[in-house]
């Protein structure tokens, strides 16, 4: 037998869960820790619609399973999903009897408590670990098969038994924190089969001691009796308190006189009166309920969740100059996956971020990308970290064991038909059917016939829609064509509107900040700023030399830099504004107006990306000179 108060409870190791029971406990994991991180509108009809289609022993199995469930199932934010298990619980041949609040148990605790009992009833082979469960959510029936354990064993032959039994029962009190008057009259009808024995062994100052206890323990049940109206019809399923005792008495002053009547000459009325002081004295417990604490989130948090590097850089630098340590960590990434947060993990992964780092569970970001279903991050994960693929987790589970079970590995597998369909979408802009693709499992990151991808051309076409679409499903921002040049080159355009060119220039610096390499050469060692000064492309020249991390020093594969381009044209107005700038100055010069521009300008930024170093060649022979 195992007695209360030696029942630690844990995780359940006799229960072994399916790989899919499995995922279905991880996505519910995530979705209540994201309900409670960011408790907007969409995550509340997210985890309400999950709870809602899980069966109540599932839930059941889940909180025993893991702790975080049940410690995050207990905050007032689900109080309400509680209150209808509580009300829809139905006892045999009671049909109108119905649980009802307790000022003491919350509705959480009430209907696993019962639930647990009612499973010990039904799988008696595995009684004795539905009893622990039902135990540790307070349940009185439980408590109370408990009890009658004791109360059947007293009877034993053996003194040592018994006396082992008797130092139990000062435990039993600690549950009237939880149940009140109920829990105290078990430990009265304890101590009074105690007595009962100890007379037959003739052991008089025992069983007045025992006698004296069964007085107190009755008076403290009167004291909080109506305050435990409640508790006492759930104990008794609205029966009376007549059924707690087996005079059937149905109050617990009827119940007090009995017990002076049985005790005869082991209770006289001065160790009656002592007893009933000792009650009166004897202070009140009151439940304190364990709850999973909501720590404020940090600024970098907040940042995360409204999915903008610029607001993480904000933070990271409020951090700094506040003289916190609290930096980005890899614990950062796994929350913006956890989140689906697509431009802040593009962001975090470009600052090196951990991708191979674990939650309590042991899941990788691939793992939490496979269990909430994200294709887009898991794509990005998966190119940044491709070994992460055979990581088991703590279910041992690899992120393609999740996939398989949630039935995504079909979006992952090469589908010729699908991705012609894509090209067509893209090559059209017809955004639905794109959509459709890309939910479907078509690749983003393929070249298509035109020599670019699908990002290149929505980049180059300005469709704001398909640029959403294409990075929400993890399209790569580092991709390279057949000429080796990354999307963003096609975002910068010579001829177009002022409007044009203004939200042009806003979304190349929104992917600055997702971590783009704005000195990215092509295979002619091109860079951007060389092209648009190549083009005579004024506004973008203008635009770039604006952006503390383009390079103007980077040479092609000729040994030219956009400043020896720029001097081809020294009529031109970008020469005049390299001039302006003092770009083309020599280098000692030119060095010392940079090191005083860094000094008079101390914007911080965080993608310094060192240039590539220039390539000497002989000028003469390059064929673009002559």
């Amino acid at each position: 037998m195992l007695f209360y108060g030696t029942f630690c409870p844990n995780i359940d190791n006799w229960y072994f869960m399916t790989n899919n029971q499995t995922v279905t406990l991880l996505l519910l994991k995530t979705q209540i820790e994201n309900f409670v991180e960011d408790p907007n509108e969409l995550n509340r009809e997210d985890i309400l619609s999950r709870l809602n289609t899980l069966k109540l022993t599932e839930l059941n199995e889940f909180c025993q399973q893991h702790p975080t469930i049940r410690k995050i199932l207990a905050l007032s934010e689900f109080d309400a999903f509680w209150k209808t298990q509580r009300e829809a619980i139905r006892v045999k041949d009671l049909p109108q009897f119905r649980f009802r609040n307790s000022p003491r148990l919350s509705d959480m605790n009430i209907t696993l408590g019962y639930l647990n009992y009612y499973l010990s009833l039904r799988y008696p082979e595995n009684k004795s670990h539905y009893l622990q469960r039902a135990i540790f959510f307070h349940s009185y029936h439980a408590f109370n098969v408990y009890a009658h354990d004791c109360f059947m064993k007293m009877s034993s032959k053996e003194e040592g038994t018994f006396f082992e039994l008797l130092s139990l029962l000062p435990s039993f009190e600690k549950e009237a924190a939880w149940l009140g008057t109920p829990a105290y009259l078990i430990t009265a009808n304890l101590y009074f089969k105690a007595a009962l024995h100890l007379v037959k062994k003739d052991k008089a100052l025992e069983a007045s001691a025992a006698f004296q206890f069964v007085i107190k323990y009755l008076c403290l049940a009167d004291r909080i009796e109506s305050e435990s109206e409640n508790d006492i019809h759930n104990a008794y399923f609205s029966q009376g308190l007549a059924q707690s005792n087996p005079f059937k008495l149905s109050t617990i002053r009827e119940m007090l006189q009995a017990c002076i009547q049985s005790a005869g000459k082991y209770l006289d009325q001065n160790t009656i009166d002592i007893a009933m002081s000792s009650a009166k004295l004897t202070p009140l417990s009151h439940n304190v309920v364990p709850c999973h604490i909501k720590e404020p989130h940090s600024d970098i948090q907040q940042a995360i969740l409204k999915d903008s590097p610029e607001l993480i850089q904000l933070a990271m630098l409020t951090e700094e100059n506040s003289g916190e340590v609290k930096l980005l960590n890899d614990s950062h990434l796994l929350f913006a996956v956890r989140h689906g947060k697509m431009n802040s993990v593009r962001y975090l992964l470009s600052v090196g971020l951990n991708p191979k780092a674990m939650d309590e569970d042991q899941n990788t970001s691939l793992h939490l990308a496979a269990i909430t279903k994200n294709m887009g991050i898991y794509r990005l994960i998966q190119t940044a970290s491709s070994e992460l693929i055979k990581v088991k987790n703590a279910f041992q589970m690899t992120p393609i064991d999740i996939l398989s079970e949630t039935n995504q590995l079909s979006c992952f597998s090469n589908q010729e038909q699908l991705q012609a369909r894509l090209e067509t979408a893209i090559l059209t802009e017809a955004m639905e059917d794109l959509d459709k693709c890309l939910q479907l499992g078509a690749c983003p990151d393929v070249i298509l016939s035109s020599g670019i991808s699908p990002l290149s051309h929505m980049l180059n076409e300005l469709n704001i829609k398909g640029i959403q679409l294409l990075q929400n499903f993890g399209a790569s921002l580092a991709l390279e064509d057949a000429k080796g040049e990354t999307p963003f080159f096609h975002l910068l355009k010579k001829d177009c509107s002022f409007e044009e060119r203004k939200n042009r220039h806003i979304y190349f610096r929104h992917l600055l900040n997702l971590g783009i390499n704005g000195n990215h050469q092509n295979k002619e060692g091109e860079t951007l700023l060389i092209q648009a000064v190549r083009r005579d492309d004024y506004h973008s020249v203008m635009f770039l030399l604006d952006q503390p991390e383009i390079n103007t020093k980077i040479t092609d594969i000729y040994g030219l830099s956009a400043m020896d381009y720029a001097k081809k044209a020294p009529d031109s107005k970008i020469a005049c504004y390299f001039e302006l700038l003092g770009l083309n100055q020599d280098p000692q010069e030119t060095q010392e107006n940079s090191l005083s521009s860094k000094l008079m300008h101390s914007d911080p930024r965080f993608f310094k990306t060192s240039g590539a170093a220039p390539v000497t060649l002989d000028a003469e022979n390059s064929p673009r000179l002559r």
